[in-house]
């Protein structure tokens, strides 16, 4: 019970400005948001152990549940939903819902909210609604064979068995709908029409073994340059004796190679309304002397290599500022890192280094989003990442949402993902995924809730600008401030004041006494202004 309580204590966030307000907490359970078409903004939860899928309203009030009729799985990761909508499977008032089966035997399925199988398909890896603009959606099912089905939606029949590979669809931008694989025994793309018919089939040249091709395709026409030929891009791998070396390659539909980029283990086309489109290739060394991860960009249609970023980059569009590139490297590169996020350019020249507060040596990064305008009204860029360090025998996440002058917005021990969920006519959330780091045995995730208004302005108690140290904290917690401090209230997460101390110029908090968890110290200086700090007690 006290490492429960003590879990609770540890996940708390808090709120430096007032952008985020708690909306809710999700305790044991990764919670998803939706908008459905009928019924607009829910939350899901899917309880593996009793096979429930809970659903709640916007107010997080209850909802319904739907108990799935399929068989108990203890395993942690045995079964997963993939897909919950009300209209678009078929028309009827009932919840539609998209599961797979993650342990043998694989199975998905289709299932209505009144317990209805509409549709089961034995033997399949991964089950989908494929939606495009414009045309009818289809059920795409990846079989463990290394097949697929393709089913009529919303009567759920049977179209076509792709025995060639894994296909996926695509609308290609003269010649409209098409599907497309790759047939490792044939050493060939193939490209079929929407009625399943064959289109094109282009010969591609790879390794000894093509076990090690990708399954995936890029497929464009005129996207990578403007003639109307049709272009696959694929990327394979294969090893020597010190070393595994990874290739991508984009070729013609005469099979003309177009280019070959060498340690290439992925790529993909940057297709921005307005901008240029751009190839992003990610290439990755695995050798005697380590590894190491970039990330070049080229344009098109000449494929000129435009630069080379160490680490990972990604392209964005930001609310104010347009075209930028970020970049950041993580523990495990070849190169140096100082842990900062690098932002830059359309051009690639460096526009703002911004300072993450975590250890590059021991901390993998991972970026959720950026942007400029969603979190705070001001021009300022905000970053959302979560942090992992490995001790040797668990993890340990940590998760912020920050802006460039390192101002934290929001700090919570053992965030391991964040969402800034986003839909048309829906207030902004903020959805945080919180571990259990004190017991790695459980499999607890919490799940908060925030709403985010960029409006909100920051609080008159925060103005002071004092700061504490250490913290996390052990005996005792040090102030520093340009104004005497008065007051000093110590306060648990539900607002319960511990500790209240006045004085002339307060310089330290004592807290050996407390137990382990966070807690909040309120301060008042002289001129009467107040801050509020987040304080963690460790013993």
């Amino acid at each position: 019970m006290k490492k429960r309580l003590l879990f609770l204590f540890l996940i708390c966030s808090i709120l430096s400005y007032a952008q985020f307000e708690l909306d809710h907490t999700y305790n044991d359970a990764k919670v998803t948001r939706i908008n459905l078409e009928y019924s607009g903004e829910k939350y899901y939860e899917f309880r593996s152990a009793t096979n429930e899928l809970v659903l709640f309203n916007a107010d997080h009030s209850f909802w319904k549940m739907i108990v799935l009729p399929v068989p108990i799985l203890t395993e942690i990761y045995g079964l997963s939903i993939v897909h919950v909508s009300e209209s678009k499977i078929n028309v009827d008032a009932n919840l539609e819902i998209i599961l797979i089966s993650g342990t043998s035997p694989f199975e998905g399925k289709v299932i209505s909210e009144d317990g209805t199988v509409l549709l089961n398909v034995p033997n399949c890896r991964n089950l989908y609604l494929d939606e495009l603009p414009g045309l009818a959606n289809k059920l795409v099912a990846n079989l463990q064979d290394g097949t697929s089905n393709v089913y009529s939606v919303p009567s759920l029949v049977l179209e076509h068995n792709y025995s060639e590979g894994l296909v996926r669809r695509k609308q290609l931008e003269n010649s409209g709908e098409k599907y497309y694989l790759l047939d490792k025994v044939a050493h060939a793309a193939k490209v079929y029409n929407p009625d399943h018919t064959l289109w094109k089939s282009i010969d591609l040249v790879g390794p000894p073994d093509w076990n090690n091709v990708s399954d995936y395709l890029m497929l464009t026409e005129t996207e990578l340059n403007g003639d109307s030929l049709l272009k696959v891009g694929f990327n394979y791998y294969y090893y020597t004796p010190i070393s595994t070396n990874y290739v991508g390659v984009i070729v013609n539909e005469n099979g003309v190679e177009i280019i070959t980029i060498p340690r290439c283990n992925y790529m993909y086309l940057s297709v921005i309304d307005g901008l240029a489109t751009k190839l992003i290739a990610s290439t990755w060394y695995i050798g005697w002397d380590g590894s190491s991860a970039t990330t070049k960009i080229y344009s098109t249609p000449s494929l000129t290599l435009e630069h080379t970023y160490y680490g990972t980059a990604n392209r964005t569009v930001l609310e104010n500022s347009g075209e930028k590139y970020y970049q950041w490297q993580s523990y495990g590169d070849k190169f140096p890192i100082d842990g900062n996020v690098k932002f830059y350019n359309s051009d690639h020249t460096l526009w703002k280094d911004i300072s993450l507060p975590v250890n590059p040596v021991t901390w993998n990064v991972y970026i959720y989003f950026v942007s400029e305008t969603k979190i705070a009204a001001d021009p300022l860029l905000e970053i959302g990442y979560c942090a992992r360090s490995f001790d040797g025998e668990q993890y340990e996440w940590n998760g912020w949402v920050i802006n460039e002058n390192g101002q934290v917005y929001l700090n919570t021990v053992g965030a391991q993902e964040y969402t800034l969920s986003e839909f048309p006519n829906l207030g902004t959330k903020l959805v945080e995924n919180v571990t259990n780091q004190l017991d790695p045995s459980t499999v607890n995730v919490e799940t908060n809730v925030y709403l985010v208004d960029p409006l909100m302005l920051v609080s008159e108690f925060q103005k002071n600008g004092s700061t504490i140290a250490p913290n996390p904290a052990k005996n005792i917690v040090n102030i520093q401030s340009a104004s005497a401090i008065i007051e000093a209230n110590l306060l648990d997460m539900r607002g319960v004041a511990i500790k209240r101390a006045s004085g002339l110029d307060i310089k330290s908090v004592p807290v050996e006494n407390l137990p382990s968890g966070i807690y909040l110290l309120d301060l008042v200086d002289a001129n009467k202004q107040k801050s509020t700090h987040k304080i963690i007690v460790s013993h």
